[in-house]
């Protein structure tokens, strides 16, 4: 990225963010509907959490998890600001989200392939809450909690380069499940 970003000095990249992107297609065009309309670009890179450009040769080689978060409320300041993971199986990870006028630990983890039975695990928040509360004893009320689909390759190794079999500048930044 820094690379990427270098070229936005000499005014040869622009950075799209926060928009919905429908689709890319030949000659490197990325339609838009967030009313910015139509980018025309010798290259495009899709760096998404899966690639939106439905090239199975990338969504094959990426199994999809469900991973979960709560959000718990902290004292302004009782926690200093960190990234955490444990080694656990189920594993778990942790930072702190600095607010105006409190902060949020967010506990994600118990991560399952997608498509499991409710059989198969439990009340997968109550487990992150009693694993955080304890290590983190000053943490408040359940402030949220929700649940997304994280893909990585079964070789955790993230995939970056051309699209492949795509003859257009398509290049792609996925499968890092966040540790990129």
């Amino acid at each position: 990225l820094c690379g990427w970003a270098g070229g936005i000095f000499e005014q040869t990249i622009a950075f799209r963010e926060h928009g919905s992107v429908t689709g890319s297609g030949a000659g490197s065009v990325v339609s838009t509907k967030d009313g910015r309309g139509v980018v025309h670009a010798g290259a495009v890179v899709l760096a998404t959490n899966s690639p939106i450009n439905h090239n199975l040769l990338v969504h094959a080689r990426q199994p999809a998890d469900r991973s979960y978060v709560v959000g718990l409320k902290l004292d302004k300041g009782s926690v200093k600001r960190a990234n955490w993971w444990s080694t656990h199986s189920p594993y778990h990870y942790v930072r702190v989200e600095e607010q105006a006028d409190h902060d949020v630990l967010v506990v994600g983890g118990g991560d399952h392939p997608v498509g499991m039975r409710a059989t198969q695990y439990q009340d997968v928040w109550g487990d992150l809450e009693r694993w955080a509360r304890p290590r983190w004893p000053m943490a408040q009320e359940t402030l949220f909690r929700w649940s997304g689909v994280v893909y990585e390759p079964v070789d955790l190794l993230g995939l970056y380069g051309r699209n492949p079999m795509d003859a257009t500048q398509t290049y792609i930044a996925t499968g890092t499940a966040g540790r990129a």
